[in-house]
């Protein structure tokens, strides 16, 4: 399909005004409230900016000495939590070996280029973080721009340096690609939320699976001959209306900010009417992609129908009580499936038939938005029912979610260390398990299940999900996975370990405790590619010696940068470990 003529940045911003004119300070994102990304800050241009050669570019500001401090400091910080950030990976790819070598030995790598500058490049790759790369006219250094295809030639403007590359404003597509398609949404290029909606979801499962298999090389530590085939991307079957939890914000506009102990602002309070205007004036949203700003946001195309629905009502309330906020707020909106309308009306703000129920759901469901963090939200992923607090982790995109299990399964299945066994025979540890989505969805191949989980409110919903739905070989344990490895019972010969951590990834006491386990198969699913790949990179170099037998990512956030990594693990040691007592985990 051949892509329509980009149109520029001015008329790309006249397809939002509604958006574009209620910009405001503050930061937000459609996930939850951070700072500007490292990886991937600048925004798709203004109308101001387009008109703007080279020629006519403000004079360069000199970046001030103690900022270029504070980015050296932050990067460090980066560097002791996550290693080398894979934007930086990037750009010595971009760069080459060479020129990397010349930097570092001429002491250039953090040179003090100038800010303001306006120059032409030509995007030559697409990074790990969802944003195009470019060399600098010198050749030398790299630049990272927003919203970009390879081989487009586009002008930006230089706002922010980091270590051997710049951060760039795009301001003009001047040639776009072919592969360039017009974004559905009209925020899109000023809202910070999504990267690739000019891009053929084919071509966006295409780079996903490119970001995982550079995590590994980049990661894991392991010598070419021995990184993991990556397999194609699992699609997401909705790539828009998908995404069940929303978190729009606002800053409370500096007229009514109070002081201590509550003490009127400078000057007094604003009338009735002014409050009024100031209300309907205010942006409720998430991050600009330029700037720290929120961009209002009437309705997000990659949130389900029921969260749109309810979204004009919610927006509508916070302005009606906007002069009751002491601060800001982060609003919360989770689409949750209703199991009694008439018993649970009170939870909801807004209850819908949803219009686009997931596929392995094809009958019509009641569902409800959850606007309280301590309210109960159900999701039903294949027959399983789940219900959680609204305020706690559970996965975003309930569409794909049969998908990942059957692929896990059929990767089980696969294996004659797993297909030889009977039911019976098979054991299942879930570590972080949360409210137990893999240990009560995948119970039906095992004979007993344990989840563990830190937090013992994610423990008592687990089990009480294990009793929602019947299921009564699964047994949950709140405490650290580390610490309840040395309870676990099972035959090692016979045991599956899921392991699902948060984003920075395992611990060196987790993994070591893990090969002491010895677990025959373990299934590592992440939300961080890059943190997966080193502690698999670590498993695979450890004692006993384990090898991967499938993995690839799964696109649970379509349009976004974001992708899940999915791994399966053999042990390669044909020696039997001698079998332990396989009575269920001990109290």
């Amino acid at each position: 399909m051949s892509a329509s003529p980009v149109p520029s940045a001015a008329a790309a911003a006249s397809t939002s005004a509604a958006g574009a004119a209620q910009a405001r300070s503050g930061s937000s994102s459609p996930v939850h409230k951070r700072a500007r990304r490292d990886e991937a800050d600048a925004p798709s241009g203004s109308a101001a900016a387009t008109s703007a050669a080279p020629s006519a570019a403000a004079a360069p500001r000199t970046e001030p000495t103690k900022a270029l401090a504070a980015r050296k400091r932050g990067r460090a910080a980066q560097m002791a939590k996550f290693g080398v950030p894979p934007v930086e990976h990037d750009v010595r790819r971009l760069l080459g070996a060479d020129v990397v070598a010349r930097l570092e030995a001429e002491g250039r790598d953090w040179e003090l280029r100038a800010s303001g500058e306006v120059c032409d490049v030509r995007i030559e790759t697409l990074g790990s973080g969802g944003d195009g790369l470019a060399k600098a006219p010198s050749g030398d250094w790299a630049i990272v721009v927003p919203h970009v295809l390879p081989g487009e030639l586009v002008r930006v403007r230089w706002w922010s340096n980091e270590r051997m590359w710049s951060k760039a404003d795009l301001l003009e597509v001047l040639e776009p690609s072919e592969k360039r398609l017009p974004a559905p949404c009209p925020y899109f290029g000023q809202c910070g939320g999504c990267q690739y909606q000019m891009l053929s979801y084919d071509e966006q499962l295409a780079h996903k699976q490119l970001v995982v298999e550079r995590a590994f090389a980049n990661y894991s530590g392991l010598p070419a001959e021995l990184l993991p085939r990556i397999g194609a991307t699992l699609p997401s079957p909705q790539q828009l209306r998908y995404r069940t939890k929303l978190t729009p914000h606002f800053d409370l506009p500096r007229e009514l900010r109070r002081g201590k102990g509550g003490r009127a602002p400078k000057g007094g309070m604003p009338s009735a009417g002014e409050v009024e205007q100031i209300a309907r004036a205010l942006p409720i949203g998430f991050d600009q992609v330029k700037g720290n700003g929120i961009l209002d946001i009437e309705e997000c195309i990659i949130a389900t129908p029921t969260i749109n629905e309810a979204l004009p009502r919610i927006r509508q309330g916070v302005r009606d009580r906007i002069a009751s906020y002491k601060n800001g707020a982060t609003l919360l909106l989770r689409d949750s499936f209703v199991k009694n309308p008439a018993a649970d009306g009170a939870a909801a703000t807004e209850v819908v038939l949803d219009e686009a129920p997931a596929p392995a759901a094809p009958r019509e469901e009641l569902s409800e938005v959850i606007t309280d963090h301590k309210a109960v939200v159900r999701e039903r992923v294949g027959k399983i029912m789940f219900e959680s607090p609204a305020g706690a982790f559970f996965q975003n995109n309930r569409s794909i979610l049969p998908s990942l299990l059957s692929y896990v399964e059929a990767a089980l299945r696969a294996l004659p260390a797993f297909s030889s066994e009977s039911q019976e025979s098979r054991f299942l540890v879930d570590t972080y398990c949360g409210s137990g989505f893999f240990a009560l969805s995948l119970a039906h191949l095992f004979s007993r299940v344990a989840g563990v989980e830190l937090s013992a409110e994610s423990i008592a919903c687990a089990t009480r999900n294990a009793t929602l739905n019947s299921i009564t070989n699964c047994e949950f344990l709140a405490g650290s996975a580390e610490a309840i490895f040395a309870k676990i019972k099972f035959p090692a010969e016979r045991t599956t370990l899921i392991i699902d951590p948060p984003r920075r990834g395992c611990d060196d006491v987790f993994l070591t405790q893990l090969l002491r386990l010895r677990p025959r198969l373990v299934v590592y699913v992440s939300c961080n590619v890059h943190t997966q790949a080193r502690d698999i990179g670590q498993i695979l170099r450890g004692e006993p010696r384990y090898e991967v037998v499938s993995a690839c990512g799964a696109d649970l956030f379509p349009m976004t940068y974001h992708v899940e990594g999915v791994a399966v693990l053999q042990l390669r040691d044909e020696v039997p470990t001698p079998a332990t007592d396989s009575a269920a985990v001990a109290p």
